[in-house]
């Protein structure tokens, strides 16, 4: 993982102007994803994004709430039903009603811009991935991160992939 800090300074005539580049996102900014940070319940997510769609509950031990967007493009909330933390966050298929979404519920989330990124600043960004497919997963102690890419003669399909671990 690298985090860089980017400065410039433009001389123009007698003002110099220093320009402050942001900086780069980090594997441990996952830690918190459209709102919701590591250790929130289902009853938060709501709360952000409002009642899901559907809801699932699998073996009594994990649940599931989906928010279907515009096609095939849904947020996934998966969540420990002893606990009610929350597990994982995906977004299957990603595209501009994600924003669209967000914006409507007043949040907003500049780590997706990861999904705009190709293999090469990915890699700089992050590192090379812990995955032996042609996927880009990452792990920290505290977040695994997946970014997966498929294409078809139509469109490039793109899916984030949040887990956090739970002791």
């Amino acid at each position: 993982m690298r985090n860089r800090l980017l400065i410039l300074v433009f001389s123009l005539g007698l003002t110099t102007v220093l320009v402050k580049a942001q900086s780069t996102i980090k594997l441990s900014d996952f830690t918190s994803f459209m709102g919701i940070k590591r250790g929130d319940t289902f009853h938060k997510v709501k709360q952000l994004l409002g009642e899901p769609a559907e809801t699932e509950i699998l073996s009594d031990k994990i649940g599931f709430l989906y928010y279907p967007l515009s096609g095939d493009t849904e947020i996934i909330i998966t969540y420990l039903v002893e606990t009610g933390k929350v597990e994982n966050i995906a977004i299957e298929e990603y595209d501009h009603s994600v924003i669209d979404f967000l914006n409507s519920r007043h949040l907003s989330e500049t780590k997706l811009k990861v999904l705009d990124m190709n293999a090469a600043e990915l890699i700089d960004l992050f590192g090379p991935s812990e995955s032996s497919s042609s996927d880009f997963v990452y792990y920290s102690k505290e977040v695994e991160l997946g970014l997966f890419f498929f294409e078809n003669d139509v469109k490039v399909y793109k899916t984030i992939n949040i887990s956090w671990e739970w002791e």
